[in-house]
């Protein structure tokens, strides 16, 4: 049953990287010009069409793993010289997707991907590979033609010299000549100030079809991107998903339906990838702007997974749960009427694992807490009744195994926090 529910790649790649840069408008599109000029350099060099692809893969989503606003902003706004760890994000890239088998490959170009050539000069079985050196020269160019103002084919001479100043020192000087030759194309010029740069990005991504199982396995991955930027929501997602699925269960969802669920919770949250982390982890009350921000993110969760063909189960239920059945949720202010019930699941779950953990501003509740905070919340049609009901039948089985899903992923962020030293 589960091979007809079969989700597209390219169109989750492309949602992933918009929302990487909603950080900040000075940022817009810039994993999707990246690999615009990625492919183009790469195409130059006249490297095979498949490894073009991973190329473009690695260049959406090269700086997934900058977890702070300031960092990323300082990247792209200002200079990597300023930063004092410039590898320290492609090696959180690199461990959050490694172990992917669709992501492999570019997750070793992302590792690498500010990779000084006089440091580290190319060598065929070097583990440094080709697309790094690319990744970073498309970075740097991007960086430079984003400053600018008015058209950007007449600062070619300037990127140029500039380019030429560095090449053999910072860059690849194969590459750089490459991009010479790029830059004669008018179509270069042209696709880079594309409105709609995703349409020119997806069809150089893997064609590559996922699994409801594949998918279920893809989504823990996008939520510790989701939840590791803060230790104060880095086990948030998986025990949403958890008991979205131990609810689900004692509703008779089916297999297929709980696997859809279990996705729902881990991805529920994505929008937040567009929230700083200097809001997420405030401790104190929210300013009218800050909270605004903060209340964008399920909107940018519904806008991010409609794109993703084939997903829009998964969107519903995910996106839609901070709307509540007495109409006063949001971002759609929907009815009782419209509500999922998988979306309510997902909602219960939301706030029963929030108030079980530790926030900024309070440590995680009891369960006795948790249960007064809950019924309230289904008093006042905040929460649906019925799952409520059902939770509290099941309550003290639903904490402990909540709170051992936790401990165990707990250890796995630890560790992983370790590895890669942030």
């Amino acid at each position: 049953m589960d091979n007809i529910y079969q989700i597209k790649l390219p169109s989750i790649i492309i949602s992933v990287s918009k929302i990487i840069d909603f950080i900040d408008l000075n940022v817009k599109n810039h994993h999707l010009r990246v690999a615009i000029i990625a492919r183009y350099i790469a195409k130059e060099y006249n490297l095979p069409q498949d490894y073009i692809k991973e190329i473009v893969l690695a260049s959406c989503l090269h700086d997934i793993g900058i977890f702070s606003s300031k960092i990323k902003l300082s990247l792209i706004l200002d200079s990597e010289e300023k930063i004092e760890d410039i590898n320290a994000h492609g090696e959180i890239g690199y461990s959050l997707l490694k172990g992917i088998p669709q992501f492999k490959k570019a997750a070793r170009m992302i590792k690498n991907h500010h990779v000084i050539w006089e440091k580290q000069p190319y060598i065929r079985e070097r583990f440094i590979p080709i697309g790094s050196y690319i990744i970073h020269l498309a970075d740097r160019i991007e960086v430079f033609l984003r400053k600018i103002k008015g058209e950007p084919v007449f600062y070619k001479g300037e990127l140029i010299e500039k380019l030429e100043s560095l090449s053999g020192s910072v860059f690849m000087p194969e590459l750089v000549e490459a991009f010479k030759s790029v830059s004669e194309k008018t179509s270069f010029w042209l696709d880079i100030s594309y409105p709609a740069p995703e349409e020119l990005v997806e069809p150089y991504l893997p064609n590559i079809i996922l699994s409801l199982d594949e998918l279920l396995k893809f989504s823990q991955v996008i939520r510790e991107l989701i939840d590791y930027r803060s230790k104060f929501t880095a086990l948030h997602s998986i025990g949403v998903s958890v008991l979205s699925n131990k609810i689900a269960e004692l509703f008779h969802f089916s297999e297929m339906e709980k696997k859809i669920i279990a996705i729902a919770g881990y991805l529920h949250d994505v929008g937040k990838l567009a929230v700083p982390i200097e809001i997420l982890e405030k401790n104190g009350p929210l300013t009218k702007t800050e909270w605004w921000i903060m209340q964008s993110h399920v909107y940018y969760s519904y806008r991010i997974l409609e794109k993703i063909e084939g997903a829009k189960l998964i969107n519903l239920w995910a996106s839609l749960h901070h709307e509540k059945p007495n109409g006063r949720g949001y971002p759609f202010k929907l009815t009782d009427k419209d509500l999922p019930f998988g979306a309510r699941i997902v909602a219960v779950a939301d706030v029963f694992t929030a108030l079980a953990e530790d926030r900024p501003y309070r440590k995680g509740l009891d369960g006795k807490k948790i249960k007064n905070i809950l019924k309230e919340l289904a008093n006042n049609r905040d929460l649906d009744r019925i799952i409520i009901e059902i939770v509290f039948k099941h309550f003290d089985e639903l904490y402990e195994y909540l709170k051992t899903i936790q401990e165990k992923e707990k250890r796995k962020y630890l560790e992983f926090k370790e590895a890669v030293n942030f």
